[in-house]
C-alpha cells in the first residue's frame, strides 16, 4: 500500500506543479505554442466538469471525488496483493486525479486547465485529467483483454472438468 499512496502522492505533486507553473506562466500572457499544430498552453479556469459542465455544482464534484477516492483507497487496501497489476495502476491513476482536480476545487473554486490540443475540437485539460483518463483506459484495456479472457477460460476449464465427470 505504501507504493500506492506514494504514487498518488507523486502524481498529486506533478499535476500541482504544473497547474502552479501555468499560474504563474500562462494566466497573465497569451496561449504558448508547445509542439506546434498540436499542442498550446493556455490558461483557463474551470469551474465544472469537462467542456465546463455543471459550473455552479463545485459541491458536487467535491462529494462525489471524496467518495469515489476513499472508495478505490479502500479497495485497493483491501484487493491489492490479489488484483493484476495494471488494475492496481489504473485505480491509483484514477485516484491521483481525483485528488488533484479536488484540491483546485477546494482551495481556489475552479480547476485550472492549460493543455489544448490544437488538432482537434477538446476542452482545455490538465495533468489530473490526464490520469483520470489514462486510468481509465488501462482499466479497460485490463478489463477486456486481461480479465474477461481470463474469465472466460476458467469458465471453460470448469465446465470441461465437470463433463469429463
Amino acid at each position: 500500500m505504501f507504493l500506492i499512496v506514494l504514487s498518488i502522492f507523486v502524481l498529486v505533486f506533478i499535476d500541482q506543479l504544473t497547474k502552479w507553473l501555468a499560474v504563474v506562466y500562462l494566466s497573465e500572457s497569451a496561449s504558448k505554442v508547445f509542439i506546434p499544430g498540436f499542442i498550446e498552453l493556455t490558461y483557463h479556469e474551470n469551474p465544472g466538469a469537462a467542456w465546463g459542465m455543471l459550473q455552479d455544482h463545485r459541491w458536487v464534484f467535491m462529494v462525489t471525488s471524496t467518495v469515489a477516492i476513499i472508495a478505490i483507497l479502500i479497495y485497493l487496501a483491501k484487493n491489492r496483493k490479489d488484483m493484476h497489476p495494471l488494475s492496481v495502476c489504473a485505480f491509483t491513476m484514477i485516484a491521483a486525479g481525483g485528488v488533484g482536480n479536488m484540491i483546485d476545487r477546494l482551495f481556489v473554486g475552479y480547476v485550472v486547465d492549460f493543455i489544448n490540443f490544437l488538432f482537434m475540437d477538446f476542452p482545455v485539460f490538465n495533468f489530473a485529467d490526464m490520469c483520470v483518463t489514462v486510468g481509465a483506459a488501462v482499466m479497460i484495456v485490463w478489463l477486456l483483454f486481461i480479465d474477461m479472457p481470463k474469465a472466460v477460460r476458467e469458465e471453460k476449464a470448469k465446465k470441461a472438468a465437470e463433463d469429463k465427470q
